[in-house]
């Protein structure tokens, strides 16, 4: 997913996918590039470029490193519900085109068959962790948002950055910053229900995510026990 830098701001924003990753990079590339300008190729590169996040924080340790995390329960959900935007079999990509045949509790339980039904990269499936913390366990961030705070937490991180023009910009659109990728809350809309009512009582399920993203409950600070309701 690489990183953004700013060498105006002094800033590295880690993406990490499937925790408003995409929201956050478009959120930078219009307030500093301008909404018209699709690759930020206007504008010089001292305002922001890409860079691989293994480079970044190599080449740039006194820069400001941040990013958001995400509930792994609602970040679970999320990636299931994507799958309907990169469908494997022929024919058109939308709402149910994966997920009315491949039902989440498969798709949380049987891993292995993911690729059966889908062309989503297998990336997005990687825990928070590893994008967020070295392998004994210390953070590469200077600052990490939640989603389920996002546009306060972001708002601090500019005020933080004294990034004016971010500022303003946000503040154009209501104070918040336009979501993207909206697979998750779609789809859970579409069923009449929330995040708890997709889980339901399968406890098997429950305890499969909260297995296999340990790291991410403890590193991050979530309930293996509590699944929330966005």
């Amino acid at each position: 997913a690489g990183c953004a830098v700013s060498d105006k701001y002094k800033f590295v924003y880690v993406h990490v996918l499937k925790s408003g990753g995409s929201a956050t990079k478009e959120f930078i590339r219009k307030s500093l590039c301008g909404e018209d300008d699709a690759d930020c190729k206007r504008v010089d590169e001292h305002i922001v470029k890409p860079v691989g996040c293994s480079s970044a924080v190599k080449q740039y340790p006194d820069y400001f490193f941040f990013s958001f995390a995400r509930n792994p329960f609602s970040r679970m959900y999320s990636m299931y519900s994507m799958m309907d935007g990169f469908p494997k079999a022929s024919g058109k990509k939308g709402p149910g085109s994966v997920t009315d045949e491949f039902k989440f509790d498969q798709f949380v339980l049987k891993p292995t068959e993911r690729s059966k039904h889908t062309l989503m990269s297998p990336s997005h499936y990687i825990e928070q962790s590893k994008f967020l913390f070295s392998s004994d366990n210390c953070p590469v961030f200077d600052y990490l948002g939640r989603l389920e705070y996002y546009d306060d937490d972001m708002r601090t991180i500019l005020n933080h950055l004294n990034a004016t023009v971010m500022l303003q910009y946000m503040d154009s659109n209501g104070g918040r910053v336009e979501p993207v990728n909206t697979w998750g809350s779609s789809k859970k809309k579409s069923k009449g229900g929330d995040l708890i009512s997709a889980y339901g009582s399968e406890e098997n399920v429950i305890q499969k995510v909260a297995n296999d993203y340990r790291r991410d409950f403890e590193l991050l600070g979530y309930s293996t026990r509590v699944v929330p309701s966005h």
